[in-house]
This record gives structure tokens, C-alpha cells and sequence, in this order.
């Protein structure tokens, strides 16, 4: 055997079995998104009904309560509907046992039932002219008890949920990462043999060689880079193995993304979800404490939208929140980050911004949104809170203060920016 067959046999024999193990691992990658395609089919459903949920939950409490003060008895009984809905929720849960158990489902069923006959009874009897203080204190008593079990139920079966999906996908994903640091350290005995075998090729064969080690490496870390492509200079074995990286490369970058994607956005709206935010609100407090940037929090609540899903239903509901985001996208800064807080709340992360800055921003964001006519619904108003950083501040104690200011402005009539300077001295 000649040395050049010599030189040939290595690396024809590399590109085939690298060639074989890629197409297994392209294999695997289809099942992979299979799997993870299937999960969500099971899981985003049981996701959105227990959010559901937990947004009627509280819907239910608050117009009980809200019943009472403004003395309107059928608001009680409106609440009937959002209870229906509660229960009719659970019961779609069961049908997906045995991630949701009937055991789980009927405790949650129990729980809130007896908080919901409490809770009726009292805003009743509050409402009536019934002036029975004991039975009055003991429907305090049952109410503040069961709704702090039922709202723990909701809020533990929804944190069950995500964890068991997020466990699911990782396990999915764990199985592919694997299939790529094998692939990975087979490219690398691959260019080792092939180097030793050509090592009087020419600079520039040994220089694309160091290339593809160092781009295997990178992917093979534990946070790895799938956006580094390599260019491929020949059509020998080679310029194969190039090909076949950047179009593994092509294929993993594309799943991570979808993969960080889903769990950073919110789906409904597209923006950010509570936990990125979450991430990002410690990110900019690392700044202000490290640079003494200035940072504000906008807080958003669209005015009455339980008026608009009882009035036009949820789809409609749903169109205005999207809308919603739209605006908020359309009129904000790249700097700035914004995010679905809960509900129909919204936040707005506003760095290097003081607080008349930022109440200027709001300003501008209510006007869009005044501004605007909704799809089916027409015309809204939201309500708005600013809060800037004092040293000391972290991020409960900034939002808090946001959602203060939040609540002066609903109290104030809604439809108008309320900054922390309206707070009762000593809250600041």
C-alpha cells in the first residue's frame, strides 16, 4: 500500500463512521423534538387550565370581597360562573391521570368548595341585614382558613406542573447532549488520527483542522456555543467533515433556541414571563449596585378586564392582551425590558431611568394604550405605578412599591400614572 492510500485510508475511514454516527445523530434529534412536541401536547394544556385557575381563584375572592364594599349582592352571584369554570377545570384535569391524579383533583375539588361556601355565605349575610355576629365570626374564620389551603392547592398543583414539565424536557434534552459530547470527542480522536497521518500536509489544512477541534470543544461545554460555523475551504474529507458540523451546528442551534425560547416567553402574550423577568430584575440591580445606575419599575394594569372576558369572553380577552403587548413593545426602549407580571398585569424594567423619567414613559405607554381601539372590545385604559431605586432596595421591596403606587391610581379612578412622590411619607 502506497503512502499516499496510506494517507487516504484514514481519512475516508473517519468521514464514513463520522458520517454513520452523524446520521444517528440526526436521528436522534427528530425524536428528540418528537418527544419534547409530545410532552407539550400533554402539558401546556394542564399548564393553562391550572393558570386558569389560579387567575379565577383569585377573581372569585376579589369580587366577593369587592361585593361587600360597594354593596352590589349580584356580584355574588356572578362569581357563580368563574366557580363553574373552577370546576369544570378540575374535572378536564382528571381526564389526564395519571399526571393529575383524582385523589389531587378531588382534594383541590373539597378545599375550594368548602372556601366558596364560606365566602358566599359571609358576603350574604354582610349583604342582608342578618346581624348574627357569631355566625358572622365563624365565616370569617372558615373563609380565612380554606382560602389559604384552596389558593396553596392551585398554587402547589401549578408549580408541580411546571416542575414535572420542565423535569421532562430536561430528561429529553439530557439524552441528546449526551449523543453530542460522543459525537463530539469521536470528532476529536477523528482530527487526532488524521493529523498524525497527514502531518506534512500544508499550513493551511493543519490550521481548518485546529478550527474543527476548537469549535467541538466549544459545543461540548457545559454551556455551549452553537452559533460558531466553520468555512469550508475544499470538497475533500475535509470540507466534508466541515460540512456535516456546521449542519449539526445548524440543527442544534435551532432546537436550543426553541427550547430557551419557550422557557423564558410568556405564550400567550410573546413577552417576557415571570421568571426572565425575574432574572433580569437581579441582573440590573447588580448594576445599580456596582455602578450606581439609576432604576426604575413600571407596573401595568389594564383597567376592567374582567369586564371584557365576562362581556366578550376569554378569546377576546386573550386578542386584547396581545394587543397589549404590542403596544408596550411598539413604544418602549431597546434598554428597556417588559414582561407579563400576572394576569392582566404587566411590568417594565427601565434602567439608567430616574423616576421622573420614568413616569414620562408611562405617560406615554397609558396614552398608546387610550389611544387604542381593541379588537371586538374597542377602546381601554390602564392603570399605572412608577417606583425608582433608594439604596437598600431589592426586588420585593421596588415592587412593592410600584404596586402601591399601582393601587393609588386604581383608587384614584384608574386610566393615570401615579409615581411613588403620591406614597404616604415614610413608605418611600
Amino acid at each position: 500500500m502506497s503512502i499516499f492510500q496510506k494517507m487516504l485510508v484514514a481519512p475516508l475511514a473517519g468521514v464514513v463512521l463520522y458520517s454513520v454516527y452523524l446520521a444517528f445523530i440526526y436521528d436522534e434529534q427528530k425524536a428528540s423534538r418528537q418527544a419534547i412536541e409530545e410532552i407539550r401536547a400533554v402539558y401546556l394544556p394542564l399548564l393553562e387550565l391550572s393558570g386558569r385557575n389560579v387567575l379565577l381563584f383569585d377573581a372569585i375572592a376579589s369580587a366577593l370581597k369587592d361585593a361587600v364594599l360597594a354593596g352590589e349582592i349580584e356580584w355574588v352571584q356572578n362569581t357563580r360562573r368563574d366557580k363553574a369554570q373552577i370546576d369544570d377545570n378540575l374535572a378536564r384535569l382528571q381526564t389526564y391521570a395519571p399526571v393529575v391524579t383524582t385523589e389531587e383533583a378531588t382534594r383541590i375539588q373539597e378545599n375550594f368548595q368548602r372556601y366558596y361556601d364560606n365566602a358566599h355565605a359571609l358576603a350574604m349575610i354582610l349583604l342582608g341585614e342578618n346581624s348574627d355576629t357569631a355566625r358572622i365570626n365563624e365565616l370569617i374564620e372558615n373563609v380565612e382558613r380554606y382560602h389559604g389551603q384552596a389558593a396553596a392547592d392551585f398554587d402547589r398543583l401549578r408549580a408541580e406542573l411546571l416542575e414535572r414539565f420542565s423535569q421532562r424536557i430536561d430528561d429529553t434534552q439530557q439524552r441528546l447532549r449526551r449523543q453530542v459530547l460522543i459525537a463530539a470527542a469521536l470528532g476529536v480522536v477523528l482530527i487526532v488520527v488524521i493529523v498524525g497521518v497527514t502531518f506534512v500536509m500544508s499550513l493551511s489544512t493543519r490550521k481548518a483542522l485546529r478550527e474543527v477541534n476548537l469549535a467541538l470543544r466549544n459545543m461540548a461545554q457545559d454551556k455551549p456555543d452553537f452559533s460558531r460555523r466553520l468555512t469550508r475551504a475544499s470538497n475533500d474529507e475535509l470540507g466534508e467533515l466541515v460540512g456535516w458540523f456546521n449542519l449539526l451546528a445548524d440543527k442544534l442551534e435551532s432546537d436550543h433556541k426553541q427550547i430557551e425560547l419557550l422557557s423564558i416567553t410568556d405564550k400567550l402574550t410573546q413577552l417576557y414571563n415571570r421568571t426572565k423577568i425575574d432574572e433580569l430584575f437581579q441582573l440590573e440591580l447588580n448594576k445599580v449596585r456596582r455602578y450606581g445606575e439609576a432604576l426604575a419599575v413600571i407596573l401595568i394594569d389594564l383597567d376592567h378586564f374582567k369586564s371584557v372576558n365576562d362581556t366578550y369572553g376569554h378569546q377576546a380577552g386573550d386578542q386584547v392582551l396581545r394587543e397589549l403587548a404590542g403596544i408596550l413593545r411598539s413604544n418602549l426602549r431597546d434598554t428597556d425590558h417588559v414582561g407579563r407580571w400576572g394576569g392582566e398585569e404587566f411590568i417594565v424594567l427601565a434602567p439608567n431611568t430616574d423616576l421622573e423619567q420614568a413616569s414620562r414613559l408611562a405617560e406615554k405607554l397609558r396614552a398608546a394604550i387610550a389611544g387604542h381601539a381593541f379588537t371586538e372590545v374597542g377602546g381601554r385604559t390602564g392603570s399605572f405605578g412608577v417606583a425608582s431605586h433608594h439604596d437598600g432596595d431589592d426586588e420585593d421591596t421596588l415592587t412593592k412599591r410600584a404596586d402601591a403606587c399601582l393601587y393609588v391610581s386604581k383608587k384614584q379612578g384608574r386610566n393615570q400614572v401615579v409615581n411613588e412622590t403620591a406614597l404616604p411619607i415614610g413608605t418611600i
